[in-house]
């Protein structure tokens, strides 16, 4: 049964399934670091076991020598054996953190139970300002878990070398408001770290890293990002001229991949040969200290002839039946391989364009996200996208509202010196409207949200209809009448009332009183 609320917000089944990520990141975690442990355990096992048999086949010979050797491999297991117990205390120590963040989660939403159900067994004014009050608490702590959530998955990171330890501004946040056991922040950063290598940095080091440690999980949901990676690393490495490696990550980390990806494996092959021919055939436009450069070929257009590029590969002329030998060579026309409009060149553009970052950051988000269960949108945005849309109505985000086109008029009209006093005061107090869905700051998110569904309308109490056509409470227009004579603004005789729109003054006997059915 769910409880009552004083606020009337969601109930607690609500917020665990908009949080299972707090309790699934911990559950991966543990299993991962469980199987680990076993495999660990499983051949350390075996090696002293070996150590064991070869140590009795030692003991069988009975003399001065091979007791030496005994007491040597003795000392080796004991070694061995303390290791062992070393990595074992290291393992215990990190399962028992990761169990404590579980305990402190179960208990914050305890907290939260505890409080709703306080609220439903006594009703009296003490007990429910008391309630009202944790219930405030409880939530301005999720607010900020929700907050450093979001600083931790996008705010730059930076790295500290006396802990060897990365962090950002999430991370402080959480840790001086004491809540960093309520976030795996460090599987956050880790995502982050490696997101902002790709995008910023294009560094692919950190991605391949992450890819070995989690190959197995890769090729069992049949991740495409392995080969991703490995064909962005072997593109990098002939931009910077470096066939050698280029070749030799090819045949070792691409051919493997032959059976599912072979129509990319043949575009890789051709642009192997495409830059090693342009950098040959025009060495002025490339420097040696950048390679490639794939923005300067497009941007010049330049005209390397089909023929040009038989001669060179086949040491003979291309035959009649594709080469028109009327041609003219110093023409950009459709037999040109550079050329932007010849697809088969726009395809090998395409592997060196820079927003293959951008697609392999994203591939790799998914895999890291679908890994954990980590929601690919934030929770912060989505808490805002559900509320914002219960507060955006059919007048909302009305280009009348544009704060920009507001401040414009604001300053003709000062520049104008029209009636500026009463023109500003409507443009403020009765135009511009304090509307968070309209507000510049969250505008980027509810433009693409629907429209709240209002199954009650809030009409005026006292509904007027002027003479213009437009409808006002009648109240109201009276107490803004009252308002404007108050300031000065404008000069209203006994009985009139002014529209606040056109600001056109109207006598309150010429307004028709509204039924509304």
């Amino acid at each position: 049964m769910a409880e009552k609320s004083i606020f009337n917000e969601p109930d607690v089944d609500f917020h665990l399934k908009l949080n299972q990520q707090l309790f699934h990141i911990p559950y991966e975690l543990l299993s991962k670091r469980v199987k680990h442990t076993q495999a660990v355990i499983n051949k350390e096992t075996k090696s002293l076991h070996e150590l064991t048999s070869a140590l009795n086949e030692i003991f069988k010979h009975n003399d001065v020598e091979h007791d030496k050797v005994a007491l040597a491999n003795i000392t080796g297991m004991i070694r061995k054996i303390d290791d062992i117990e070393k990595f074992l205390s290291m393992q215990i120590k990190s399962y028992c953190q990761i169990l404590n963040r579980i305990k402190k989660r179960l208990e914050f939403f305890h907290e939260l139970k505890d409080i709703k159900s306080q609220s439903s067994e006594i009703s009296n004014d003490e007990n429910d300002h008391n309630t009202r009050n944790k219930l405030i608490q409880w939530y301005q702590s999720y607010t900020n878990i929700l907050i450093g959530d979001y600083l931790t998955r996008n705010n730059p990171i930076k790295y500290n070398s006396e802990t060897n330890e990365h962090w950002n501004s999430g991370v402080v946040f959480l840790k001086q408001i004491q809540l960093d056991d309520l976030i795996d922040y460090d599987v956050l950063l880790e995502a982050n770290r490696i997101s902002t290598s790709l995008l910023h940095e294009h560094d692919l080091l950190p991605l391949i890293s992450w890819i070995n440690d989690n190959k197995k999980i890769l090729t069992k949901k049949l991740s495409i990002l392995e080969f991703q990676a490995r064909l962005q690393e072997y593109i990098e490495l002939l931009k910077a001229d470096n066939y050698t490696d280029a070749i030799f990550c090819f045949q070792k980390f691409l051919l493997p991949f032959v059976q599912s990806n072979f129509a990319d494996l043949k575009l890789a092959s051709g642009l192997l040969i495409f830059i090693k021919y342009c950098n040959k055939q025009k060495p002025n436009f490339f420097s040696s200290s950048s390679g490639f450069n794939a923005a300067e070929i497009k941007s010049r257009n330049l005209p390397i002839k089909k023929d040009q590029i038989f001669q060179h590969f086949f040491h003979k002329s291309l035959p009649r039946s594709t080469f028109d030998s009327e041609t003219d060579t110093t023409k950009y026309d459709k037999s040109s391989l550079i050329n932007l409009q010849n697809g088969d060149f726009e395809r090998y553009f395409n592997l060196l364009n820079d927003e293959r970052w951008s697609v392999l950051n994203d591939l790799f988000l998914d895999d890291f996200y679908s890994m954990y269960g980590i929601s690919q949108n934030d929770p912060l945005l989505i808490y805002l996208s559900l509320g914002i849309s219960s507060l955006k109505t059919r007048d909302c985000l009305h280009p009348s509202d544009d704060e920009k086109e507001n401040k414009e008029l604001e300053s003709s009209i000062i520049a104008q010196g029209e009636v500026e006093d009463l023109q500003i005061f409507t443009l403020h107090s009765l135009k511009r409207k304090n509307c968070p869905v309209c507000s510049e700051t969250f505008k980027p998110i509810t433009q693409s949200l629907p429209f709240a569904h209002h199954i009650q309308s809030q009409l005026f109490e006292n509904p007027v209809l002027l003479p213009n056509g437009n409808i006002y409470d009648s109240k109201k227009l009276k107490k803004l009448a009252k308002t404007l004579k108050k300031q000065n603004l404008i000069s209203l005789g006994p009985g009139q009332i002014m529209d606040p729109v056109d600001m056109k003054i109207f006598c309150e006997s010429d307004s028709i009183k509204m039924y509304p059915t």
